[in-house]
């Protein structure tokens, strides 16, 4: 079972749905990633060695890089608890985890995109 996700950025920026996860008989992890040669974040299996766009067969950098994300800060100087919207075990002790907070668009090039939660898929 997966997560099914879509990258939204107040620019106006909206992704294609992007079916994060693994089916009941798929193999690999199919996770969010930013393709910076087409400007589109795209699905691609996760760890392969060398992980290309499926559009241009570039490559491509998964969202969970920390230099693609800037965390949320908190006006009132409270502590935030922040949710992922994808988590997937990659091995023992690893896990891809896309966390509830600003990612780089790949359209206005700033640090205002989100990633929402669409549903499951199966």
């Amino acid at each position: 079972m997966g997560t099914i996700i879509q990258a939204e950025c107040e620019c106006g920026y909206k992704s294609k749905l992007i079916y994060a996860g693994r089916g009941m008989f798929g193999t690999g992890c199919t996770v969010p990633a930013l393709c910076r040669n087409c400007n589109e974040i795209v699905a691609v299996k996760y760890l392969p060695p060398d992980a290309q766009c499926p559009n241009c067969g570039k490559e491509v950098i998964f969202n969970n890089d920390v230099s693609l994300r800037q965390e949320r800060e908190d006006v009132n100087n409270t502590e935030i608890q922040i949710i992922d919207i994808f988590n997937w075990r990659i091995g023992e002790n690893k896990f891809f985890r896309l966390p509830d907070t600003f990612y780089l668009c790949p359209k206005c090039k700033k640090m205002t995109m989100r990633f929402m939660y669409a549903g499951n898929w199966d």
